[in-house]
């Protein structure tokens, strides 16, 4: 994947694109990092970053809460991402909020798939301002 979206920034300098999927990696992996590296970012951390600031700074921070696209009783993490590549034209407004690994451990069944979440991964969703 690396070699092709070189070949593409290369062949297209001003490239402009959305990247998404059910990556099955965390933001700690390769893939991510390699994302990052070649200029891609992660809606939901852009937006968190951006437009979260001011609302995090009226939370009570002595116990930070984990976001997750998945979650089994052994493991919980986001895993699925959104990612663009930033310019002028794009622009995150809006994300689906993510539920927290301990709103996820008290829904029914502890663990996805459940009756009332039917995917073993939770939807994402990013609103983005293209002008």
């Amino acid at each position: 994947m690396s070699n092709k979206i070189k070949q593409l920034k290369k062949s297209h300098p001003k490239l402009e694109g959305f990247l998404c999927g059910d990556f099955n990696d965390t933001d700690k992996s390769s893939m991510y990092q390699e994302l990052i590296s070649q200029g891609f970012q992660d809606s939901y951390r852009e937006y968190f970053n951006h437009f979260q600031q001011k609302a995090d700074s009226n939370k009570d921070k002595s116990e930070p809460e984990k976001l997750c696209t998945m979650f089994t009783p052994s493991f919980s993490a986001t895993i699925d991402f959104m990612w663009f590549l930033p310019s002028d034209q794009i622009k995150v407004i809006q994300v689906l909020e993510l539920m927290t690994d301990k709103q996820l451990a008290n829904l029914v069944g502890k663990t996805l798939p459940s009756k009332d979440l039917p995917s073993d991964h939770l939807f994402i969703f990013t609103k983005f301002n293209l002008s």
